[in-house]
């Protein structure tokens, strides 16, 4: 006769091998019940294929890892709009922590409407772009962006938007193709991923929050919906529909595989480079965005390290996700474009 212990072990053991599928099937029907938007006429597929010195390069920076723990190639889905507009007004998005270009039109409309040709691009495993293996870095996504940047716009200057992880990719492309960039903007980033310490330099002890935004198993446990409400909580995210809808359209892949590249981001390395950066820099960021670093400390740090073509702005009531929020009736990408709009006049 089997014993109870036995039958509970079998019991436990099943759980776990039906947690998983479980999961799967719950953020499965998310996605279905909310659909990616269609794609426009202007959306379009290539294969970014990096050399191998390139990959060498991208692997350099993290000694932990080797060329092989990267994948050399994969399909981007992109959309760039360069018919219609000043060919020396180049604006480029990019993107945060899973998103995806469909998050961003109504930024691109605005630039747009204002003669700007565009580019707006998914990551690798990100929106319509194909999923590739291996590990993510934002030097990796750095170099995807720089092949995609010179595809569209070769032998131009563009103006990066960078929001978030998209921040350090925009540092990244600054410090090692300083001959592509215009500008650059920066919404809730900093060189030090967050906070710093009184004497200037990076906050380098454990921090909870991004610890418990990046680990695999919690956000596969989290999965979609439930992220939100997660983020609604820690970092005082809006609890609208619009902020809701970053995390819907979220491929499981995705959701718990970029989120590392947080950890690896350098923060020391970036801190003391940037004060190589030539161009203008905007950094921006939400009030309630000091829960994960990004305060007024942290960003005069940036700007003074900079120097004088550097300032920041800090708009009252929004979170990390301010450009799908209102606050007082007012749009907090709104109020992120209205500073563009007056950084690009100031110095363009």
């Amino acid at each position: 006769m089997i014993s109870f212990s036995t039958l509970l072990k079998v019991a436990i053991v099943a759980l776990f091998i039906q947690i998983p599928t479980w999961l799967d099937q719950r953020d499965t029907k998310v996605l279905l019940k909310y659909p990616k938007p269609p794609v426009p006429e202007y959306g379009r597929v290539t294969t970014i294929q990096h050399s191998k010195a390139t990959m060498e390069k991208v692997a350099s920076f993290y000694d932990q890892f080797s060329v092989d723990d990267y994948a050399s190639s994969y399909d981007m889905y992109y959309e760039a709009q360069t018919e219609n507009c000043n060919s020396e007004k180049n604006l480029v998005v990019v993107s945060g922590t899973n998103g995806a270009t469909y998050l961003y039109w109504d930024l691109i409309e605005h630039f747009r409407k204002q003669g700007y040709c565009t580019l707006n691009y998914d990551y690798r495993s990100h929106g319509r772009s194909s999923a590739a293996p291996g590990i993510f870095t934002a030097e990796l996504l750095g170099e995807d962006s720089a092949a995609i940047i010179k595809k569209v716009f070769p032998g131009k200057q563009v103006h990066l938007v960078g929001l978030s992880l998209g921040g350090a990719v925009s540092y990244y492309l600054s410090l090692n193709y300083p001959e592509m960039v215009k500008s650059v903007t920066l919404q809730g980033m900093t060189s030090c991923f967050g906070k710093v310490t009184a004497d200037g330099n990076c906050d380098l002890g454990f921090d909870a929050l991004k610890w418990f935004f990046s680990t695999g198993p919690m956000l596969k446990i989290l999965g979609t919906e439930l992220q939100h409400t997660a983020a609604v909580a820690a970092i005082k995210a809006h609890d609208t529909e619009e902020t809701k809808n970053y995390w819907r359209y979220l491929s499981v892949a995705t959701m718990t595989k970029t989120p590392l590249t947080w950890g690896l981001w350098n923060k020391e390395y970036y801190h003391n480079r940037i004060k190589n950066i030539k161009v203008p820099v905007l950094l921006l960021a939400g009030e309630h965005e000091h829960l994960i670093g990004f305060d007024d400390n942290s960003m005069s740090e940036d700007v003074k390290r900079i120097g004088k073509l550097a300032e920041h702005q800090i708009f009252k009531g929004f979170s990390h996700f301010m450009w799908w929020e209102r606050f007082n009736g007012k749009s907090g990408l709104e109020l992120s474009m209205s500073a563009m709009d007056t950084f690009y006049a100031k110095h363009f």
